[in-house]
């Protein structure tokens, strides 16, 4: 900080080197150091003092600190070299050097001279004793400079300008020289104790004939051009800057610590919360007056930004005349009371002058809402309140949050900046944006809401401006609470599409739901059949409300209908394949009311779950001959699949009838969505004339018998996280039927990518093999299951990410129970539906209305959930073969001979498949296995009364999935032994945790009979075995290649045990005598062993 002293117009002046930052050895400080700043009257011991300060600081650039430093490494590297004597003295040498390097740092500011006087000499040249000599002291000012300082300090509020803080220069220019208390309070401050006190204390606004002057034209019309947001974030960016540079100075120029160095030159800057948008207010009311009133004087100005400070000064002049006088006192207002008993503290002035006041209480009200501001705050402090002080960072926060788009005729430069500044400063942005706070807490960074509102018409403007695509990119990405793409949908512009291409080029969401409505919901409601084309073709439809979509197909002509065809086959039914079946359902079989229905349409009605269904007399035809039957244009398979459709629409539904097992379609499609999404399709069981039809969904392509035939590598262009999750969903599902006729290559908008649809798994959930004895009394294996899909080339890949994402963090026990909830809801309303509408109650063995479950196949398909999730988590590759391998290792040994073959195609070796079970190559599009052994291979053993058996509540899932939770828990019961035979009730591969701590009966866990080799419990999939507290447990006998935790802890009779497990990781024996041998071989056995506890210690290998 520079001052300036009265002596023939000579001016301090200071020497500074290249660098802001200078350092000074401690041992040169004198008690002259504080005369640097002391504003005396004897300038030139003050020069003095202050050039032999200079002179004896040693000056030290940046440059010369980075050389020592590097001869102190180099040092260190030579020191190992020399000798004793040397070495001692070279580490002397570095010892001070290295202190030299810690000296005491003194930060000094270097200004610019101004030759001229103080105003406070100025105005002592002119006498100022009385109002004339003041007028014309004033007069001799120049207006321009007093109006500009008048205007900037009606902003900034400097608090500290007194008359030696301002010069006169030579052409009478008023210019500041200290200007370094500002921004820290309101125009009136309040303070703890209760009192008022000037905030905006300034020697101009006692300089009455100036004040009533009219403000300078040429500083109206040069303020009135700026724009207060723009000039404000200017203003910020630049002090934000201007930080980097120092604190990096600091960095690389002193050994001090960074946030004590910072604390001397007061670094960073800090606004009070609220400061800036006061600043912008007074802003903005300056520029309105200025422009309402161009003539407007300094002291009218005055009272309309700061009427509180106006009326201050006003009260003030009448206890002091004199301008010099009247500062003076406003600043040693406590001193100056006690020994001249002039008290300026603002309460008691308006007590004083009450009666010249008409608003005397409104102005006391005005006091009062006044908030105390905390005092300087050092860094520690501010850290622990962050919310007392912002930085600039967060200074330009609070200043966008208050940002309207209406503020601005074009917001693109100011939009420009702050997005420039978001990208510049990540870090800065994102550790503040982490914190969770409200919309209201300037911690987050967030536009205003006006930005967010209008976020498709700004960013039409940026394009239009050609800004940069990373600055387009953040706007996107900080105004997205609200959906470009709906409020360019709103806009209902001529160029929308190219615009919505654009949008979604840049990461626009195509399927984002706001206020309940997707772009594609939207355009319909809007009745934007263009638009509504350009979504679907980008993708959308995902979450589009299908009841909305519907309604708005319904009202499209036949061209418009025609246009859509293509899409809907090769977009739409791979986004939401449920919407296609609906508007498929709707335009080929409408809905029809009770009412509606009469003899000459009676045989044609549709009887579902939800509502009933018209048959057209044209596709009447198509689907029965005149006796009545079903047709059956296809002569391969049992069952007649006629084809209804709109080809010119790209709508179709397939007539199954008499079908096999539909619940067991719908579990297979259920459980297919939950783990990865629609694979399936979809489809509906009704009542036609009493009988039994699925209607299922037409899925776009072609067979892979047919395409395979006419080009074997087409299993190429398959997608590989569809066809990855097409075999993981097989090997869960046991499909007996997955021949070539029930999958479909169906063709998606990429010409050189497809997807694997399968369309027909009501044969799933059997035994995978069957094991017989032959005629040589010799044991074979038959195999149950044929898949084209164990014989694709990509059983040798890896299992795709997507599956592993899927599964790896699956809540499977949620997975079961929302599953069952589907197929219970299924099952009922399919019972409900047969029993209220079918005139026979039992059906023929040919269908099974029902969702038919046992334990046994509940508990193979929580089992392979179970160890797939584990073998996904050891985050091990596993190819979908290994896979099959480890689940079903049988199947896996059946299909790796054909697998192997390299010399075939995957055609070839599925007709090898199909004829070494004795099957004809014209069955390879045919199922192979009645209802009967499907039914048997389920382990359910007679067909017979089956139907009825469902009706009354047998074999419904949630009792398999119920039994299966009973069974597990009947583990835990109190018994004197376990043995094999125990666990007859259970497949022993699905146990993963058993818990009998406190079984006060238990004597043994397994067959302890030496004379059987197969004495052992083989549990392979168990991970926990807790026997804690068992005072009688004597023997244990397991075998477990997963268990990982063994707790037999307080278990006092135990002395032996044989327990296989070469993954044990932890074994607490606490408590627990063994025999000294058993002890002994501990980790021997369990080399894998991280934590065992013995004898009530913890021993960690």
């Amino acid at each position: 900080m520079s001052s300036f002293k009265n002596n023939n117009n000579n001016n301090k002046k200071f020497k500074y080197s290249e660098s802001p930052i200078v350092s000074r050895d401690i041992n040169n400080q004198d008690s002259n150091q504080s005369d640097i700043n002391n504003n005396d009257n004897n300038s030139n011991q003050t020069n003095n003092n202050n050039n032999n300060i200079c002179d004896r600081t040693p000056l030290s650039s940046p440059n010369t600190i980075n050389k020592i430093q590097d001869l102190l490494k180099q040092i260190n590297t030579l020191t190992s070299a020399l000798t004793p004597t040397d070495r001692s003295m070279l580490q002397l040498l570095k010892r001070k050097i290295d202190s030299s390097l810690k000296k005491w740092h003194a930060f000094l500011q270097a200004s610019l001279v101004i030759e001229g006087v103080t105003l406070e000499e100025f105005l002592n040249n002119h006498s100022c004793e009385n109002r004339d000599e003041l007028s014309i002291a004033c007069e001799n000012l120049n207006i321009k400079s007093y109006s500009a300082h008048i205007l900037s300090s009606l902003l900034i509020i400097p608090t500290d300008y007194k008359p030696d803080d301002l010069m006169v220069d030579e052409f009478n220019r008023l210019v500041g020289i200290d200007n370094d208390r500002a921004f820290e309070c309101g125009e009136i401050k309040r303070l703890k104790g209760g009192e008022f006190i000037l905030g905006a204390k300034n020697i101009l606004y006692t300089l009455k004939p100036l004040m009533k002057r009219q403000i300078n034209n040429e500083v109206v019309k040069e303020f009135i051009q700026h724009h207060p947001n723009l000039l404000l974030l200017k203003w910020l960016i630049s002090l934000h800057e201007k930080e980097k540079t120092y604190e990096t100075l600091i960095k690389i120029s002193t050994n001090l610590e960074i946030n004590n160095a910072k604390n001397e030159i007061n670094l960073p800057l800090r606004f009070h919360k609220g400061w800036i948008t006061s600043m912008l207010h007074r802003f903005k009311l300056i520029i309105k007056t200025l422009k309402s009133n161009p003539k407007v004087s300094h002291q009218q100005l005055f009272k309309i930004v700061h009427p509180l400070a106006s009326l201050y000064f006003k009260l003030t002049s009448k206890e002091i005349e004199n301008p010099q006088e009247q500062i003076f006192f406003i600043y040693e207002n406590n001193k100056m009371a006690i020994s001249k008993e002039i008290n300026l503290e603002f309460k008691h002035l308006l007590n004083k002058y009450s009666n010249i006041l008409p608003r005397y209480e409104e102005i006391l009200n005005q006091l009062n809402s006044i908030e105390i501001l905390p005092e300087k705050l050092n860094i520690a402090d501010i850290n622990k309140k962050p919310d007392l002080m912002l930085s600039t960072t967060e200074a330009i926060k609070e200043l966008l949050l208050i940002s309207k788009v209406e503020d601005f005729d074009c917001p693109i430069e100011f939009l420009k900046l702050v997005l420039q500044f978001i990208n510049n400063n990540p870090i800065e942005i994102n550790n503040s944006n982490n914190n969770n706070d409200n919309d209201n807490n300037i911690k987050a960074f967030k536009f205003h809401e006006s930005w967010i509102e209008s976020n498709y018409i700004v960013l039409i403007n940026l394009l239009q401006n050609g800004i940069e695509t990373e600055l387009i990119k953040t706007f996107i990405k900080y105004t997205s609470n609200s959906s470009i793409l709906h409020s360019a949908i709103k806009s209902k512009n001529q160029n929308i599409c190219n615009q919505i291409q654009f949008l979604v080029d840049f990461g626009e969401d195509i399927n984002r739901v706001q206020e309940k409505v997707t772009p594609l919901d939207l355009a319909a409601q809007m009745g934007q059949f263009h638009t509504f084309i350009k979504i679907i073709e980008l993708g959308g439809g995902l979450n589009a409300n299908n009841e909305n979509i519907k309604n708005y197909y319904n009202t499209l002509s036949h061209g418009q209908k025609c246009q859509l065809k293509p899409l809907i086959e090769n977009h739409l039914f791979h986004v939401n394949p449920k919407l296609v079946w609906e508007i498929s359902l709707d335009y080929l079989l409408p809905t029809i009311k009770d009412e509606s229905i009469d003899d000459s349409n009676k045989k044609r009605i549709i009887i579902g779950t939800l509502n009933k269904r018209l048959i057209s007399e044209k596709h009447c035809k198509k689907l029965f001959n005149s006796n009545g039957q079903p047709n059956k244009p296809i002569q391969w398979g049992k069952r007649s699949v006629i084809l209804i459709s709109k080809k010119k629409y790209g709508l179709g539904i397939y007539f199954k009838f008499k079908p096999q097992f539909p619940g067991i379609e719908f579990a297979v499609g259920s459980l297919s969505e939950l783990l990865f999404g629609s694979y399936t399709h979809s489809n509906e069981l009704v009542l036609i004339n009493g009988e039994p039809v699925l209607l299922s969904q037409q899925v776009y392509g072609t067979p892979i018998k047919d395409s395979l035939q006419k080009d074997p590598s087409i299993l190429n262009q398959i997608d590989k996280s569809n066809l990855s999750k097409q075999i993981v969903l097989a090997i869960l599902v046991n499909n007996a039927d997955g021949n070539l006729g029930n999958f479909i290559i169906s063709p998606t908008s990429n010409p050189n990518i497809n997807r694997l649809i399968s369309i027909d798994n009501d044969q799933s959930f059997v035994h995978s093999t069957h094991i017989y004895e032959n005629y040589f009394k010799k044991k074979e294996i038959l195999l149950k299951i044929h898949t084209i899909l164990f014989l694709v080339d990509e059983m040798f890949e890896q299992v795709h990410k997507d599956v592993i994402d899927s599964i790896i963090n699956l809540d499977i026990e949620k997975l079961f129970q929302d599953w069952v909830d589907l197929l219970m809801e299924h099952h009922n309303v399919t019972i409900h539906l047969l029993k209220c509408n079918s005139k026979k109650f039992q059906i023929d063995e040919d269908t099974l209305i029902g969702v038919p479950f046992t334990i046994d196949t509940m508990k193979t398909l929580s089992n392979k959930i179970n160890r797939i999730q584990r073998f996904l988590k050891k985050e091990k590759p596993i190819t979908h073969l290994e896979l099959l391998t480890v689940l079903d290792p049988l199947l896996a040994i059946k299909y790796k001979p054909f697998l192997y073959n390299t010399k075939i195609s995957t055609f070839e070796k599925f007709i090898q498949l199909k004829q070494s079970g004795g099957l004809e190559p014209n069955e390879l599009s045919t199922s192979s296995y009645g209802s009967r052994i499907i039914l048997e291979s389920r382990d359910i053993p007679s067909l017979k009364n089956f139907q009825n058996e469902l009706f009354n509540g047998k074999y419904r899932p949630e009792t398999a999935l119920s039994e299966i939770k009973q069974h597990f828990s009947t583990i835990d019961q109190n018994c004197s032994s376990i043995d094999s035979t125990f666990f007859r009730q259970f497949k022993l591969d699905v146990i993963i945790k058993i818990d009998l701590s406190g079984c006060s009966n238990l004597t043994s866990f397994g067959d302890n009979d030496m004379l059987f080799h197969s004495s052992s419990i083989t549990l392979p999939s168990l991970t926990h075995f807790r026997a804690s507290g068992c005072n009688k447990l004597g023997y244990i006998n397991i075998i477990s290649t997963a268990l990982k935790i063994l707790d037999l802890s307080y278990c006092p009779v135990l002395r032996d045990f044989s327990i296989v497990a070469p993954y044990l990781e932890s074994l607490n024996l606490s408590y627990t005598i063994l025999k000294p041998t058993v002890s002994d071989d501990i980790f021997k056995c369990y080399k894998k062993l991280k934590d065992y506890k013995s004898g009530g210690r913890t021993n960690n290998k």
